[in-house]
């Protein structure tokens, strides 16, 4: 099916876009013809959201990694009006920018545009009041995701704790018996005991275990907002990286408004009270 040809160009997509971050410097060779075939398969029909972010992924990662090639390949290599099409589906699609990695990546790429000299794409005059807006609602959602993923560490290593605290104490018990038939005995229970909690019966169910719909739900939304492609780590997304854009992007408004006065109040200029505040917070 249609679907399943994209999802098989999904993840030669992303691994496209893992080898451009990996090789950051290195890599500069195919941008060229990277950057091609991501506009061709971006200029067909594209079914799924999916596809269209991570083929756009690619591109802001090249812009990422070298923005003064990147941005001459779209330019000059491909037809008069690329760089704003880039542009503009690129701003229209930020909220498809889900997980950690993905809203990263889009921080990065963005800022990486809004602070480049020479040569900005001047498509992003044409988004200045939505850009800092666009910033504000990637960071809520990558703090969101940041405290997901924390709790969800907690508890695997909670869950590891436990499984092997369980797996001591069998040792402990099994080697104080020097009765096999009492060893066979706990064996058989521990088997039995194991097939009875798979067992699902009229009581068990609508059982109030602490968790309510609402949680469930909750959780199911929280992980539809993740990206599926996460498991494809690259140097950004390394527990030690030095890359963090929270300090990125704090650094780049601060150079901007000592450097390009002009260019900074455009960008903010338009914001409202409450997004000022989330910017501080």
């Amino acid at each position: 099916s249609k679907d399943a040809v994209e999802e098989a160009q999904c993840h030669a997509v992303k691994l496209l876009e893992v080898i451009v971050l990996q090789f950051k410097g290195v890599a500069d060779f195919f941008y060229s013809d990277l950057i091609k075939v991501m506009f061709d398969r971006l200029s067909i029909e594209v079914r799924t959201s999916e596809l269209r972010t991570l083929c756009l992924q690619v591109i802001i990662a090249t812009v990422y990694c070298n923005p003064q090639l990147s941005v001459e390949i779209i330019s000059k290599e491909l037809p008069a009006n690329a760089m704003d099409d880039f542009i503009k589906l690129w701003i229209n699609d930020a909220n498809s920018f889900l997980g950690l990695h993905d809203r990263k990546m889009c921080i990065l790429g963005l800022l990486t545009l809004v602070e480049m000299q020479p040569n900005r794409p001047t498509a992003l005059l044409a988004y200045r009041d939505r850009i800092v807006q666009i910033f504000i609602m990637l960071f809520e959602g990558l703090k969101a995701a940041y405290t997901q993923k924390a709790k969800e560490d907690q508890n695997s290593d909670t869950s590891s704790e436990y499984t092997d605290s369980d797996d001591e104490s069998d040792d402990v018990v099994l080697e104080s018996s020097d009765d096999e038939h009492t060893r066979k005995n706990l064996e058989l229970l521990k088997a039995k005991s194991k097939n009875d909690s798979n067992i699902i019966t009229c009581d068990t169910i609508g059982d109030d275990d602490g968790t309510s719909d609402d949680d469930d739900s909750s959780y199911r939304d929280s992980e539809l907002d993740e990206s599926v492609y996460e498991n494809f780590t690259t140097v950004l997304d390394d527990k030690d990286t030095e890359v963090d854009e929270f300090v990125i992007f704090k650094d780049v408004f601060n150079r901007l408004k000592d450097t390009e006065p002009d260019w900074y109040r455009l960008l903010f200029m338009e914001l409202k009270e409450d997004d000022v505040k989330a910017i501080n917070e």
